[in-house]
């Protein structure tokens, strides 16, 4: 709990799966994702928006959504071949930075910002969106540095959002 790394949703989506397979109920990626994201408002935790898809839809890929309440959310997989995924993996670490946070307390605030119209965190949010974009490209193409200088930018747009976004050990690295 308070990874970071969609857990909770995963693990709902997880349960929600073998229930459905338990009761003949066939289900697809798409109603899977939406049932967890229905369960997870349901619960107070207050994610479940997008975390899932990390766990439903196989492989890298880039995920967007429309705007409004009701999400329709679009997966792209990475269009990439087992050479570009190995240098990838190759490239990637998992770093545990030991902070927790509940994702509720993060968009609570970050939605706040957003209703109230505030433009830094308009700004922000635009640029994490298109730094997506620009990610996904840069990860088909094997764009390694490219990749890395956007990641940095994300991370630099991370903390405008949320300045714990960080702590003294990781500002260390």
């Amino acid at each position: 709990m308070g990874s970071g790394l969609g857990t909770s949703s995963i693990l709902a989506a997880t349960i929600v799966r073998a229930l459905a397979e338990m009761a003949g109920v066939p289900l697809t990626d798409a109603a899977l994702t939406d049932e967890v994201m229905r369960l997870e408002q349901r619960m107070t935790t207050g994610g479940g928006w997008q975390d899932q898809v990390g766990g439903i839809y196989a492989a890298a890929k880039l995920t967007t959504s429309g705007p409004g309440a009701r999400q329709r959310l679009r997966v792209e997989p990475i269009a990439w071949s087992a050479e570009r995924e190995r240098e990838f993996s190759d490239r990637l670490v998992l770093y545990n930075t030991g902070l927790q946070r509940m994702a509720k307390n993060l968009l609570r605030q970050v939605v706040g910002s957003y209703l109230a119209r505030e433009a830094a965190t308009l700004q922000v949010l635009h640029g994490i969106k298109t730094l997506a974009v620009e990610m996904a490209f840069a990860m088909r193409d094997g764009e390694w540095d490219y990749l890395g200088s956007l990641l940095d930018r994300h991370w630099e747009l991370n903390q405008v959002l949320d300045p714990h976004t960080t702590n003294a050990p990781i500002n260390h690295v």
